[in-house]
């Protein structure tokens, strides 16, 4: 300490030897006195070995001693100890919060030894200019973030070596490891402490709620500050100042949480105002339960550290071991994706920021912390003004749930947000009625600057939504009596005209215009019909045709009369799209035309940050969807999610995209600037739990990056395509995970997904190319039925691995195949799965696999017969399970599951593929694959005689 401080100016001493600790009468181990600016500053630096909460009582004592003697030093305590428990820092914090209310000075801050030893290293081998001693007050100043010692030498590095990036990504990555394992045992003991509801009979949603409450309480009681009536001496506390006809009572008697509920935390004002304890219910627990199985979990973590969202953490548990609803994946969005889309769109402090379906409010707390980030004063406003309104005006959400709706209230108010403007309302009808009443604006309708949200993944019935709203009044009165025909066909009316007003996504028709194809068609046929008749002189017929042509002219009349007079009535195609489609459509609504005056213009609009599924993006069906957003919307950042993102916390392996859009002011204008697509192949999370690895850092940097660069691409206003090649170059591709496209003006329904545009550019880049369909083809073999047991069912099947390629005998086996559906292979057969193709299953059938079966999932081909001794069949299956291959292949076919499909052989074969070599080069590099093969054979035996030998 003494080589790193004293020649930036500070006096260090110590006050003990170098084989003792200093004396009771000290006022610190060591000292460390400086001046900046004619202020004097003082250090206290407490070091122990032993247990630390020991330590605490002469810690303050120290202090209060050094303040009396030197008052007019600015005088702070560094702890350092092997470790700091979650007990101390609670300790330390409620002290420094109890100083700050009295007014009084010096406040406490820790550092592990381990920490202290290294950062002192570092500093003392720095210049003496470099790392001033003003980090140090600035670290102090930072103590309600003092959370655990990873969080503490975050700060310490931020403020004291803001340049040290080796620890910073050191730090960085200890921090996620923590969090991992923290999240993990939170898990645990949420289950846990369901199981222990269930042994008392509390179960199903009545358990949620309880436990939803518990930690409710314990957040509320830790943000509240001083001692925490939900720690164990807290507790005890509490239970004793309880009044004693408190203690008499029947409904409070030995159910203490249910009593600081509702005699004191239901009166706090926020929570008043925002309602979320308007629908409480008792809850009927035991002291005995509370104190020896609810605190002692409450004991183990540090509440206030950032990133663990608990209540939503609470939610998920329950709703995982639940499988609560098809809307889970709206829930459980991994943090990570939360937290890059927040980044991509780049919330402001002064933006209405609107989550339509906010789950447990996991968008709205990143964006209102990205915003209180940015907070600074304005002309006619203070910093504190400014965040004032952030919190208690800027963020709304909406969830139809309405005990999730509350549960996001809880959130929102434990992570600092004053109002929460949180309501139990279907999100895709915000601007049909006055949602957010009294607030002002109280509807949606072009009032959003930002919205941010992960609807539904699966379908929504659309009809069901716009009915309801009509039945509810909010789409006008309803005059005929309900229950009567007319008043349904009322509904339907208002429903139909509110979908195509608001969800223009859906594809609606006209039904005064297909009337009036239809009779057009109906006029023609009986015109022709009446001079067949006239021709043959059959007057019946004659008369015939005669009354019907007239009535359809005449209603053909009528209907164009009513189109021409705008009277037009609109119906919906079908009943049901995928959640982000329709939410796109409502959004539009939401969104104010112009957010940025003097942005460029495809950047001036409101923006959206929205996760899809990519069925809207890249399949048939939703042709349509892309054309409505195209139209809307520019498009500015499409980033692919891994197959497996909501896999660990939803359950679900639904293909998803973050998109990033900004209102255009204008359908008819083009969009001109590319689009930024990015893959991200790990975001933190894996199928079986969280991972350290994530790509999202350097996507958001990159886009960062483009989006500084995309102003200098105009020139008076438009976009410049010399200096769109310049800001385009500036903008790093990460290895492969970003790339910039421009979109086709002439395909309005192409698709959209990262995969489908990465398959174009590879393609490009191929230079020379011919299609795979000229050197393989498909082949189908049924089974001979003759020589298969159909009502047995029974076979031998064979598979073929993604790992490898290799293709493997998968044993006899019963499945539920009829014989048509079922296929033959043969020696020298390419096999493809196509469930399994994108992820390499892919390979060529050897001898041991001739003649067995395999299911219709699987395609078999084999070289033309014209290409024989010119292609060798497993080059082409090893160039097929290639990187570059697969991401082409990914890209030429569709699929939003778990699963990338391959649907038809004919979709394989229209590849291109680069031109093969000599039949030399090929036969060469198979028989690399072959020994590659024996050799996983042999060490298959090896692996095999000695389990056998350990057997014996």
């Amino acid at each position: 300490m003494a080589s790193a401080l004293t020649k930036r100016g500070a006096t260090v001493t110590h006050h003990g030897t170098n084989a003792s600790h200093a004396p009771s009468i000290a006022d610190a181990d060591i000292t460390v006195e400086w001046t900046v600016a004619s202020k004097r500053h003082r250090l206290l630096v407490e070091v122990a070995k032993r247990s630390d909460e020991s330590e605490f009582t002469s810690i303050v004592e120290h202090l209060n001693r050094a303040i009396a003697v030197a008052p007019g030093m600015t005088t702070n305590v560094l702890y350092s100890g092997l470790s700091t428990s979650v007990r101390m820092a609670r300790f330390l914090r409620n002290e420094n919060q109890q100083r700050e209310r009295d007014g009084r000075a010096g406040r406490i801050v820790f550092l592990p030894l381990n920490r202290l030893q290294t950062h002192l290293s570092h500093w003392a081998a720095a210049p003496a200019k470099a790392y001033p001693l003003t980090g140090l007050t600035s670290a102090v100043a930072r103590w309600p973030e003092f959370a655990t010692d990873l969080a503490a030498a975050q700060v310490f590095q931020e403020e004291v070596f803001p340049d040290w990036t080796e620890e910073e990504q050191e730090l960085d990555l200890a921090r996620l490891r923590e969090l991992a394992v923290r999240q993990e045992r939170l898990r645990r003991d949420i289950v846990g402490l369901e199981n222990k509801l269930r042994e008392r009979g509390v179960t199903g949603q009545r358990a949620h709620k309880f436990l939803i409450y518990l930690f409710f309480v314990a957040l509320y009681e830790d943000k509240r500050g001083i001692e925490s009536r939900a720690t164990l001496s807290g507790f005890a506390d509490y239970r004793t100042k309880m009044s004693p006809a408190d203690r008499a009572d029947k409904e409070f008697k030995d159910w203490t949480v249910h009593h600081l509920i509702k005699k004191d935390i239901v009166f706090d004002p926020d929570i008043v105002t925002s309602g979320m304890f308007d629908r409480y219910e008792r809850l009927e627990l035991p002291d005995e339960f509370i104190v020896s199985t609810v605190l002692p979990i409450f004991e183990r973590y540090p509440l206030s550290a950032g990133g663990i969202d608990f209540i939503g953490a609470v939610f998920e548990a329950l709703a995982r071991r639940a499988e609560k609803d098809n809307r889970i994946g709206q829930f459980f969005t991994p943090e990570t994706a939360v937290i890059s889309t927040v980044r991509l769109v780049s919330p402001r402090p002064s933006d209405v920021v609107l989550d339509p379906a906010c789950g447990t409010g996991r968008f709205l707390i990143h964006a209102m912390d990205a915003m209180l980030a940015n907070a600074v004063a304005t002309a006619t406003e203070t910093k504190e003004e400014v965040e004032q309104k952030v919190r208690r005006e800027r963020l709304l959400g909406t969830d139809i749930d309405p005990w999730v709706a509350t549960i996001a209230k809880m959130n929102m108010y434990l992570h600092g947000d004053g109002k929460s403007n949180v309501r139990p309302a279907n999100g895709l009808a915000l601007s049909a009625y006055d949602v957010f009443a009294p607030r002002t604006p109280a509807r949606a309708h072009e009032a959003i600057d930002v919205a941010l949200t992960n609807p539904p993944l699966g379908d929504v019935n659309f009809r069901e939504v716009a009915a309801e709203l009509a039945r509810s009044g909010s789409l006008g009165k309803v005059k005929a009596a309900p229950g009567s025909e007319a008043y349904e066909s009322e509904i339907a009316a208002k429903a139909n005209r509110w979908t195509k007003e608001r969800l223009r996504v859906v594809p609606h028709t006209c039904v005064e215009q297909t009337r009036a194809d239809t009779l057009s068609k109906r006029v023609t046929d009986w015109r022709d019909k009446l001079l067949l008749a006239m021709k043959t002189r059959d007057e019946r017929k004659e008369r015939h045709a005669r009354r019907h042509l007239d009535a359809a002219e005449a209603g053909l009349a009528e209907v164009k009369g009513a189109i021409a007079a705008g009277k037009l009535t609109y119906v919906t195609a079908g009943n049901n799209a995928k959640g982000g489609a329709l939410f796109l459509s409502a959004i539009l609504d939401y969104l104010k035309p112009i957010r940025d005056a003097g942005a460029p213009e495809e950047w001036k609009g409101g923006i959206v940050g929205i996760v899809v599924d990519e069925a809207v993006l890249n399949t048939s069906a939703y042709g349509d969807a892309r054309s409505f957003i195209r139209d809307n919307y520019f498009i500015k950042a499409v980033v692919s999610l891994p197959r497996n993102a909501f896999e660990f916390l939803a359950r679900t392996t639904a293909k998803t995209s973050i998109l990033l859009l900004i209102k255009k002011p204008d359908p008819a204008i083009v969009q001109r600037e590319p689009v930024f697509f990015a893959k991200a192949h790990t975001i933190g999370y894996t199928s079986t739990g969280v991972d350290d690895r994530n790509d999202f850092p350097a996507i958001n940097e990159a886009f960062n990056i483009w989006r500084q660069a995309a102003p200098s691409s105009y020139a008076g206003g438009v976009v410049s395509p010399a200096r769109l090649a310049k800001a385009t170059a500036k903008v790093p591709l990460c290895d492969g995970l970003v790339s910039l496209y421009q979109l086709s003006d002439e395909s309005p329904t192409e698709r959209l997904d990262f995969a489908y545009n990465r398959m174009k550019e590879l393609v490009a880049t191929m230079g020379e190319r011919i299609l795979l369909s000229s050197v393989i083809e498909p082949v189908t073999r049924i089974p001979n039925t003759e020589l298969v047991d159909e009502e047995a069912l029974v076979h031998s099947y064979a598979w073929v691995r993604s790992t490898d390629g290799r293709v493997r005998p998968k044993g006899i086996q019963d499945l539920q195949y009829d014989t048509k559906d079922l296929r033959e292979i043969k020696s020298g057969d390419i096999l493809v799965s196509g469930i399994d193709a994108v992820r390499g299953a892919i390979g060529v059938v050897e001898d041991d696999c001739d003649g067995l079966i395999v299911s219709k999932e699987f395609f078999t081909f084999r070289v033309r017969e014209s290409s024989e001794g010119k292609v060798d069949a497993q080059y082409v299956a090893r160039l097929l399970r290639s990187e570059k291959m697969r991401a082409i292949l990914e890209g030429a076919i569709t699929g939003v599951s778990n699963r990338t499909r391959l649907e038809s052989p004919a979709q394989l074969i229209a590849l291109p593929i680069p031109p093969l070599p000599s039949i030399k080069v090929q036969q060469s590099l198979a028989e690399q694959v072959r020994a590659a093969f024996r050799a996983q054979d042999e060490a298959a035996k090896v692996f095999a005689a000695i389990d056998k030998s350990l057997s014996a």
